[in-house]
């Protein structure tokens, strides 16, 4: 249920704030939507700003309302200022907070748009009254509640609305709960119309409604937990040990036109009999689309096992992306791949499963291992890795490329294979994972085809020991999608946030599979890593809005659980092959 209604009657302005001294101000206008959300309930208090975004439709409320907040209450008040200088009480944000409490309103997110008003009573541009200003009424409301103070514009930008958002980016620095976004600089690059450099003509209102209640969302909102954990997959076989094999290429339907996947129909069948052991239980392989007509995913399966409800790359029109995964093995000895649209693939073998030979795995802490951002590019750098390993468990991530191009990831002693280990594009942060034997010095090498920063977090290692882990392949298992509440969690995974979901039995001691990152707010990474231990690294990156996908294999808590965390407020996926085991 929605609410509109005038609140007050006319008042007069005080000071030279809103140019208007002595003449009678529109109505303040309060918005109440009653309905309960996902999201929970929210206050937006502001000025005449906020007034005429709420009389603008579809107004702030109902932007907000989208997002899924619910209860909410706005008011705007001509005229209105944070209330550290001398004016009527009607005219302040700390009276209206105040009223609100004793009504017993009295949520945890907030939304002041102040400023525009104080500025006005600052002599001589005076920041420091600014700050006071600002932080008298972050102070009145008091500890533990979640603000967004947007950035203001006004009639003298440079003199007075430059000092007071510098004096709020100030305070957001000091204040973990204190928030803001940068209207002022959307304002000048977005082609606003503007009625008095203040305030906006309806249409833009409409606009700026958008805008807030997405930033709203991703600053304010929070992830909720409902507590339904996905079942576990049964083992399909038995424990296994991983043996590293010069990468080759499988298929590359590029060679082959008769080979594209041409619709979601279409099944591409690629044979691995002749490649691996007849003991062997799975593959390590990378796969990679390219030439996509549009926006989509791969799934990957063994041929005699149901088509799977998860996916192990996700991609964008016409780029080349791709992934590590581990596929099990059935009596087919055939991979079976399927597209949500026409595209090509390329698959690489990287390693075999086999239970009476091979290299157990030890998981560990993500570390970092290379940063060329620091040390220097170069087309082929080596990396010294444990000197008991035989192979090591990599994350590749490929920063700040000039051009498109891919990484290679090999023993340095040997040739370096004609194969990719991730592809990435211009401008982007993108994440691959590896399982790359080590030479007999304990090096690896990373090949670049173009100049581009490389970074490289180790996750794990590959070597005999006896008390280390071997792989347990079990069917595709989505165990996290925060868009359907899939793991309990929804409806997003906010900014900054660690959530944990039941990933394994308890007692395994890592966890493989794939991570998704789905349109994130901003430019961002996940992090998927064993609950209790820190992450130094990430897991998938993906610009603002795009969908992007990796594979992980990362140690898991004594209990099972697997923890993901996010730089930016995003969509999470996660979906498991199998699990380690002693």
């Amino acid at each position: 249920m929605v609410v509109l209604a005038g609140v007050l009657a006319a008042s007069l302005v005080v000071g030279p704030a809103d140019r208007t001294s002595g003449a009678v101000l529109p109505p303040p206008v309060e918005v109440i939507d009653t309905t309960p959300r996902i999201l929970g309930p929210i206050s937006v208090i502001g000025d005449s700003v906020l007034r005429g975004a709420l009389v603008a439709h579809p107004n702030l409320v109902a932007r907000l309302a989208e997002q899924g907040w619910g209860p909410i209450r706005a008011l705007g008040v001509p005229g209105l200022s944070s209330g550290q200088a001398f004016r009527s009480a009607e005219l302040t944000a700390t009276y209206w907070f105040d009223r609100w409490r004793s009504q017993g309103w009295d949520p945890k997110a907030i939304v002041l748009i102040v400023g525009s008003n104080d500025v006005g009573f600052c002599a001589h541009f005076d920041r420091g009254c600014m700050s006071r200003s600002m932080r008298h009424v972050v102070d009145y409301i008091g500890p533990g509640y979640d603000l967004l103070l947007p950035h203001i514009n006004h009639f003298f930008e440079q003199e007075w609305s430059g000092p007071w958002n510098r004096e709020i980016d100030r305070l957001v620095a000091e204040r973990p709960n204190v928030h803001t976004w940068a209207w002022d600089v959307e304002l000048a690059t977005g082609g606003y119309d503007l009625d008095d450099v203040v305030h906006l003509s309806p249409s833009s209102y409409r606009r700026w409604s958008v805008l807030t209640a997405a930033e709203v969302t991703a600053d304010l909102g929070r992830s909720r937990y409902f507590g339904d954990n996905v079942d576990f997959s049964e083992p399909i076989a038995e424990p296994s040990r991983f043996n590293a094999v010069e990468p080759v290429r499988l298929v590359d339907t590029r060679d082959d036109p008769d080979a594209r996947i041409d619709s979601a129909r279409d099944v591409l069948r690629v044979p691995v009999g002749d490649r691996v052991s007849d003991d062997a239980t799975s593959v390590a392989v990378y796969v990679a689309a390219t030439r996509s007509a549009g926006r989509g995913y791969l799934q990957m399966t063994a041929c005699g096992q149901p088509r799977p409800q998860t996916s192990v790359v996700n991609y964008s029109a016409g780029r080349a992306q791709g992934t590590v995964t581990i596929v099990a093995l059935d009596a087919t000895r055939e991979l079976c791949v399927s597209s949500s649209v026409p595209v090509d693939v390329v698959i690489d073998l990287q390693g075999v499963f086999a239970p009476d030979s091979g290299a157990t795995f030890i998981p560990m802490t993500p570390t970092r291992r290379l940063d060329t951002r620091r040390s220097g590019r170069s087309s082929v750098v080596e990396i010294e890795v444990d000197r008991a390993a035989t192979g090591v468990a990599l994350n590749l991530t490929a920063v700040n490329a000039g051009q498109r191009g891919f990484l290679t990831a090999y023993p340095c002693g040997q040739l370096r294979p004609i194969v990719a280990t991730l592809n990435f594009a211009t401008l982007q942060a993108v994440g691959g994972a590896a399982f790359v034997a080590t030479d007999d010095t304990n090096q690896i090498c990373v090949f670049s085809s173009t100049s581009v920063d490389v970074v490289v977090d180790q996750v794990g290692s590959f070597s005999d020991a006896a008390d280390g882990l071997s792989f347990v392949a079990v069917a595709p298992t989505r165990i996290l999608d925060t868009r359907f509440g899939i793991g309990g969690w929804a409806p997003f995974l906010s900014r900054h946030r660690r959530i944990s979901v039941a990933a394994v039995p308890p007692g395994a001691g890592a966890v493989s599979g794939t991570i998704a990152m789905v349109q994130p707010f901003e430019q961002g990474f996940l992090a998927a890593f064993g609950c209790g231990a820190g992450s130094e690294g990430s897991s998938v990156n993906a610009p603002s809005g795009a969908v992007a996908a990796n594979g992980f294999t990362v140690a898991a808590s004594a209990s099972g659980r697997l923890c993901v965390s996010t730089s930016q407020q995003a969509q999470a996926v996660v979906d498991i092959t199998g699990w380690w085991v002693e």
